[in-house]
């Protein structure tokens, strides 16, 4: 075999790269194990792996660590660190994001479906859970700046009596 194939077979095994089709019909294979990774890996065995999406990986003997915080995530592999929810949306799972529904992306990040908010506007109230904004009714008042849940009950323990 050439010194050639031999050293391009060993680098391309030292840095973790995909052996051809070719090297591995030549009978070339790769025999190095590794004791720590590069940050974005993580040692599974003797083999660094790359990091899935729905975890970080620091590199070094850590192993990977879900993006488990309520509103964290990622959608990436070989990554170093999880991602913030953004603001209108919240977290589907350690990997997704998801869009809050219609009139409930209100403020910072949800942690679920169910925790998606809006906020009244004065002169409406939220009639059925799930429901956008309605106007108050005739001979109640609704003050607004009341948070509803996307998951939560309706708001029309909110009226009140007496109001213009």
């Amino acid at each position: 075999m050439h010194k050639l194939c031999r050293t391009l077979c060993y680098f391309t095994c030292i840095f973790g790269l995909f052996i051809t089709a070719n090297a591995l019909a030549a009978g070339y294979t790769c025999d190095i194990t590794y004791t720590s990774c590069n940050a974005g890996y993580y040692l599974s065995g003797d083999q660094c792996v790359i990091c899935p999406a729905g975890y970080y990986c620091t590199g070094e003997k850590a192993d990977k660590v879900a993006c488990s915080g309520a509103t964290k995530y990622q959608n990436e592999t070989g990554k170093t660190s999880c991602k913030d929810v953004s603001s209108g949306y919240y977290k589907s799972s350690n990997s997704a994001q998801t869009q809050c529904p219609a009139n409930y992306r209100n403020g910072a990040a949800a942690s679920s479906e169910a925790n998606c908010s809006l906020t009244t506007t004065a002169g409406n109230y939220v009639a059925t859970a799930g429901s956008g904004q309605t106007a108050c009714t005739a001979g109640y008042y609704c003050p607004g700046n009341t948070t509803i849940y996307y998951g939560g009950t309706h708001s029309s323990t909110h009226l009140t009596t007496g109001g213009n």
